[in-house]
């Protein structure tokens, strides 16, 4: 493996590609690879980082693991808790709908993602100029 040292004398003439190529939009197959909870400003969001699995998104993409983020923003109650109350969380709600980890009286956690399989739906949309794939949707998988 490379060391720092072997990093910082590495010789590159080629130059690289300042873009990702993105997966197709669509329905796709895909399992959660990580979940990771941030904070940004007042909101606290759960990233969901998903790997799709059909060949179509392996090909658009050039990779083994054609990698999209869904990003869901979460509602706490006063104590700290997930919010379970009508119209809260609905985003994780329809998440755990999709990989079915809904069941009332079941006890859950966001770890408990990781390894899930779904379908997601991709869009597309433009960012400073980058096309993205974004996270629109999600259904069971089939």
């Amino acid at each position: 493996m490379i060391d720092a040292n072997t990093f910082s004398n590495l010789v590159v003439t080629e130059s690289m590609d300042t873009t990702l190529s993105p997966i197709p939009a669509g329905e796709h197959p895909a399992y959660i690879k990580d979940q990771k909870l941030r904070q940004q400003k007042e909101y606290w969001i759960l990233d969901i980082t998903w790997v799709a699995t059909d060949q179509a998104s392996i090909d658009a993409t050039q990779r083994d693991e054609p990698t999209v983020r869904q990003s869901i923003f979460l509602d706490f109650t006063p104590e700290g808790a997930l919010d379970t109350g009508k119209g809260k969380n609905i985003q994780l709600g329809k998440l755990r709908e999709a990989v079915n980890q809904n069941q009332k009286g079941k006890a859950w956690s966001p770890g408990m993602l990781v390894g899930a399989s779904a379908i997601i739906n991709i869009a597309h949309e433009v960012y400073k100029e980058n096309l993205q794939a974004n996270v629109k949707g999600v259904a069971k998988a089939l």
